[in-house]
């Protein structure tokens, strides 16, 4: 798969993670109060040949980890900031990742 194939697969991946995260997130998500500091949103999304877990924190970073289907390992992760705007939506900023090519 060719370098622009995979980031442009990739990045349609991540915003559909962003915008499910943000819908999900926003009616509720879950939250995870085992920090003393900082409140972390976990959303989880298990659709047909993915598995997407996303972790949203206070402090404005996330963390994204992508599994090809359930019951695979971690094949990369996307990390990066974002921030709530009073409409409701979610800007999010890549700032670094691991795994596939």
């Amino acid at each position: 798969m060719s370098n622009s194939t995979f980031f442009k697969k990739s990045l349609t991946a991540l915003s559909v993670a962003a915008l499910t995260g943000s819908i999900l997130v926003g009616c509720g998500g879950s939250s995870d109060s085992s920090s003393s500091e900082t409140s972390v949103n976990s959303v989880d999304y298990n659709g047909p040949g993915s598995k997407w877990d996303l972790s949203m924190k206070d402090d404005g970073t996330f963390h994204i980890d992508h599994r090809p289907d359930i019951n695979s390992a971690i094949d990369y992760t996307v990390d990066g900031t974002y921030t709530r705007h009073d409409s409701g939506f979610i800007s999010m900023t890549v700032t670094g990742g691991t795994g596939a090519e």
